[in-house]
């Protein structure tokens, strides 16, 4: 049985191991690469927290966004209502 070899790195570490380690080395901050292009295949599944602050600010933003848009439609449905 002929085992398959990925490539994984994580900041200036580069692995080559077996791809049924790939599932674990993802777990643990390594991302998927490219051997001969060093582009990434598959990213890691681990979140660095400024990634995950930077999500949050993004749907804070967006709900902020929605809340001003509710504020109008309320606003508008009043003006409705009096007239």
């Amino acid at each position: 049985m002929v085992d398959d070899k990925v490539t994984v790195k994580r900041a200036n570490v580069e692995l080559t191991i077996s791809s049924d380690q790939k599932d674990y080395y993802l777990s643990q901050g390594y991302a998927v690469i490219d051997s001969s292009t060093g582009e990434v295949i598959e990213d890691s599944t681990v979140q660095t927290v400024e990634s995950l602050n930077r999500k949050v600010a993004e749907l804070q933003q967006v709900v902020e966004q929605k809340d001003a848009e509710i504020s109008k439609l309320h606003k508008k449905l009043k003006s409705k209502n009096k007239d």
